[in-house]
């Protein structure tokens, strides 16, 4: 009987007392067994370790990296991918958990596929998502879905499982909090093959962990910074998945301006405003945006500082409106 592949699976914690042990358990009770169990803890304050540390001493497929100082989520993943020495490797969110099957069925595809990736649904406030079938991309396919992140190819890493030789020397943005799991697929996919998109959900999403990181009100304003990178991500790709990602981005450079303008925030106002005029050529050619949208850019670039005058008054006039 051949030896089943060693799966690595990366496990960054921070403060999740209250949801760990239900994750750590839906891991180490896979009907998958060889495992690697790789949790890096995030400078954890509460009884995050103390709970890991217990199950380690029961379990030798688990190892720990206690962190001293609190480097967030992306570098977590990075110290965890550093540590993992499995064929394959997959992500769980700590406050997250997977249904028993999980790695059984992913793997026995991406062994017998030799698949890139494997992606299963997943389920988020009892709801299901997933794919109505059963598909197999192309790593260009995939990036050209990854743009339209309604569609069958998601942006989380925790619902995939990845080949070692796809993730090499690949590691996460570390400092933003808004978008790093979709960069951080955007380049993986650029070094893989074929990606399998299975219909079955396996992985359960929590939203009840209010201290998450993802819920944080800094991740905002991350968002232009993401939609530039994600943008740049396709520039050798070029063609329409190219202008359609800088046309993301110029929706939200200008939304972010108008933002700005509204609530006095000059040194934003005047960051956003040099990017926007860098970009001019390219925002006003851009095939991708709605003629409207350019007419807003024509507007905003025709008036210059003028519209945050403007913005400001129609604030103050609606305040008053209010009282």
């Amino acid at each position: 009987m051949s030896v089943k592949p060693l799966l690595s699976v990366v496990i960054p914690t921070h403060n999740t007392e209250k949801y760990v042990e239900r994750c750590l358990r839906s891991v180490v009770e896979q009907t998958y067994s060889n495992l690697e169990i790789v949790i890096v803890d995030d400078c954890s304050v509460d009884n995050t370790w103390e709970i890991c540390n217990n199950l380690a001493k029961n379990d030798s497929r688990i190892k720990i990296v206690k962190l001293k100082d609190n480097v967030g989520p992306g570098a977590a993943r990075n110290i965890g991918l550093a540590q993992a020495s499995g064929e394959f490797v997959t992500f769980v969110d700590s406050d997250d958990w997977i249904d028993a099957d999980t790695y059984e069925t992913a793997m026995a595809e991406s062994v017998k596929g030799e698949y890139d990736i494997v992606q299963f649904g997943y389920y988020e406030n009892k709801d299901r998502y997933s794919s109505r079938d059963r598909i197999v991309f192309s790593s260009k396919e995939a990036l050209d879905r990854l743009i339209n992140h309604k569609d069958v190819m998601t942006w989380s890493v925790w619902n995939k499982v990845f080949s070692a030789k796809a993730i090499k020397d690949i590691n996460y943005d570390t400092d933003i909090y808004y978008g790093e799991d979709v960069l951080y697929i955007q380049k993986v996919l650029k070094n893989a093959n074929d990606v399998l998109i299975l219909r079955c959900s396996k992985y359960h999403h929590s939203d009840e962990n209010e201290k998450s990181v993802s819920r944080s009100a800094r991740n905002f304003y991350d968002l232009p910074e993401f939609r530039r990178r994600f943008s740049e991500g396709y520039k050798e790709i070029g063609g329409r998945v190219y202008e359609l990602a800088c046309a993301e981005y110029f929706e939200v450079l200008l939304s972010f301006y108008l933002d700005a303008c509204v609530n006095s925030d000059s040194e934003r106002m005047q960051k956003l405003k040099i990017e926007l005029k860098t970009r001019r050529k390219h925002i006003l050619s851009n095939k991708s945006l709605p003629f409207s949208k350019r007419l807003e850019y024509t507007v905003f670039f025709l008036l210059g500082s003028r519209i945050s005058i403007i913005l400001r008054k129609i604030k103050v006039r609606d305040n008053g409106r209010c009282r």
